[in-house]
């Protein structure tokens, strides 16, 4: 007769099973933390395919990797250019179906792919396209989001000859982000994709070589102030696309990149069609920086009229 203090399943076949040592089992922690999880990402949108998923590593069924083949490495000189110390999210800007989308969180900690219902808006002629998902969406507080559906589009990362384009499901959620979408592990993973919070890089193997997206520090700043705001929307009401003239010569003139991100952000708000115009003649004073900024300084945004007056 087993021992009164042996109990369940610390008995096997008759005899106490052998005891974990107590140090082990003092770091077994009190529970889990969950993180992005839910959507068809992990096997698919319905129980059987998921649980098929999941036996699918323990039976030893496998499909052909990836392109591995290239050795992928970070070092100092993919730091160049970042300020430090900082805990930054690699946060980029990619083609997402003919679109430049900018503020795109990496995040190999979130299982689907998601695309923002406010960024979608703005990519015209595809809600015909959208397919219903069943499975909802779990965050850290373990609450359900219910997506708007799914959608198959066609991202394209890096640069000629190293770039690649894969076909991506993303999840359409509505719901407040400072962000415009999230590259999660469904596209890292067909990507073969490394992402290097430290170097703020996301690197992938491509036929020609080790393809890079390179970072935008100032929008994950920038981003990361929107999303802790408390009382104010985070999301944003506008997608830059690539031919922002104002942003673009912001840059041109060298300011500093996270000024140039407020100065542009401040001018969609007030008046969003003053993004699509070049309202500033940045091409004179561009090799003048310290005396672009003094006059910058002259001038303010007026919310009531939405243009820019001199003070």
């Amino acid at each position: 007769m087993a021992s009164p203090r042996i109990i369940g399943k610390d008995v096997v076949d008759g005899k106490p099973k052998n005891r974990e040592p107590e140090e082990d089992r003092e770091h077994e922690g009190k529970g889990a933390v969950l993180v992005l999880a839910g959507g068809p990402a992990g096997g698919g949108d319905n129980s059987r395919k998921r649980k098929a998923y999941a036996s699918a590593v323990i039976l030893g069924v496998s499909q052909p990797a990836p392109n591995l083949k290239e050795m992928i490495t970070f070092s100092a000189e993919d730091a160049i250019g970042l300020s430090f110390p900082h805990d930054d999210a690699p946060v980029i800007h990619a083609d997402v179906d003919g679109y430049t989308v900018h503020r795109i969180l990496v995040d190999n900690g979130a299982a689907p792919d998601v695309l923002f219902y406010n960024c979608f808006l703005k990519m015209t002629n595809l809600s015909t396209e959208i397919k219903p998902v069943a499975t909802p969406l779990f965050g850290f507080s373990g609450t359900p989001v219910t997506a708007e559906g799914s959608i198959r589009l066609k991202v394209t990362l890096g640069t000629r000859p190293q770039h690649v384009t894969v076909e991506v499901d993303f999840l359409i959620v509505k719901v407040k982000s400072a962000y415009n979408a999230i590259f999660g592990r469904g596209l890292l993973g067909k990507l073969g994709g490394v992402p290097s919070t430290c170097h703020q890089k996301l690197k992938f193997p491509t036929p020609n070589g080790v393809g890079e997206v390179v970072r935008s520090q100032a929008e994950a700043r920038l981003c990361y102030v929107n999303s802790i705001k408390a009382k104010e929307p985070a999301i944003s009401e506008y997608v830059p696309l690539a031919d922002d003239a104002i942003f673009d010569d912001l840059m041109a003139a060298h300011l500093d990149p996270l000024l140039a991100m407020y100065i542009f952000d401040l001018a969609a708000s007030l008046c969003p069609a003053m993004s699509q115009l070049r309202i500033l003649n940045w091409t004179i004073a561009s090799n003048k920086v310290n005396k672009l900024q003094m006059w910058i300084t002259r001038y303010s945004f007026v919310s009531v009229f939405g243009f820019l007056v001199l003070i």
